[in-house]
């Protein structure tokens, strides 16, 4: 069964917190192929379309690039965890020192 949007979406934001993408942007075809999404079409869609809509990641479409934007990593943190499921131990040690904790 093929994975609905939301579901690559999480995998994207996940795989941003998992680069530290605080620091420097990450082009949307790296970060879908080091994400694992199959379908690497509808990854880029979703990367360019769904992800930039999150008010903790930034877009720059000239250079296709995504980054996660300083604060809020709260809210990143909530969106893994409500939204995709990750378990907070998972989503504090991703976050590492961006993210003071549940």
């Amino acid at each position: 069964m093929a994975a609905s949007d939301e579901e690559i979406e999480c995998a994207l934001a996940f795989e941003l917190s998992r680069n530290h993408a605080w620091a420097q942007a990450v082009d949307v075809d790296d970060l879908v192929g080091d994400s694992n999404v199959l379908d690497e079409q509808r990854g880029r869609d979703v990367a360019r379309d769904a992800l930039p809509e999150r008010e903790f990641i930034g877009y720059h479409p000239g250079k296709d690039q995504l980054w996660l934007k300083i604060p809020p990593a709260d809210a990143l943190a909530q969106f893994l965890r409500d939204n995709c499921g990750y378990g907070e131990l998972q989503i504090e040690a991703t976050l590492d020192s961006h993210f003071d904790g549940f």
